[in-house]
């Protein structure tokens, strides 16, 4: 797990979970940086996004990569050790991607920040963000869904698949007092029957 001050003027921390106890992970300094998301194939296989470098985890040592972006990183996921995305950027969208060997920035259409992306061994890359955005990539690159067909404009934090086609992306408006409001959008065999449009 990971975390943090949220102004980023504090230590960031790693914990980890060997079973039995949570401890902090003590071989690598994190100041002035926030941490978002971990991720990984296996566990000599993690890494760490957030505000600055990409934080790597190899089974025994934790080592620093820069990332191909000044902007901040909010989540990853991947199909493999050698195919994984990040995804994130404040006002505009950033994508990177690892191919085994290096991380590197991945051209998009100019859309707001991304939150949240998803995807899986054979399949799409399905990515979230601000005001409703949604991103589409099936191996061709990144399609942009159009806002005559998104399902709402509320920020979408995080993206879904279950591996058969349905697709799922959640979100809303975090600071809206007691009641905040979520929402919840997919494409595929969801409840109520089959579409083929993101619906809510």
């Amino acid at each position: 797990t990971i975390g943090g001050v949220a102004d980023g003027r504090g230590p960031s921390l790693i914990r980890h979970y060997d079973g039995t106890v949570w401890e902090d992970v003590p071989d690598i300094r994190v100041d002035r940086e926030l941490l978002f998301k971990v991720w990984g194939t296996a566990e000599d296989n993690i890494y760490v996004v957030g505000t600055s470098d990409i934080l790597h985890y190899d089974g025994s040592a934790w080592e620093r990569t820069p990332s191909p972006t000044m902007s901040r990183l909010l989540t990853l996921r991947g199909r493999g050790p050698d195919d994984i995305y990040a995804v994130g950027g404040s006002s505009s969208a950033v994508v990177v991607h690892y191919d085994g060997s290096a991380w590197s920035e991945i051209e998009v259409e100019p859309v707001g920040g991304l939150m949240g992306v998803w995807t899986a061994p054979n399949q799409p890359v399905v990515v979230s963000g601000r005001d409703g955005t949604l991103l589409w990539d099936d191996g061709d690159g990144f399609v942009v869904v159009e806002e005559s067909a998104r399902a709402t404009f509320h920020d979408l934090h995080v993206t879904w698949g279950d591996g058969e086609g349905t697709f799922m992306a959640g979100g809303g408006v975090l600071f809206a007092g007691p009641t905040p409001d979520g929402v919840l959008v997919g494409v595929g065999a969801i409840e109520g029957g089959a579409v083929g449009t993101w619906a809510p």
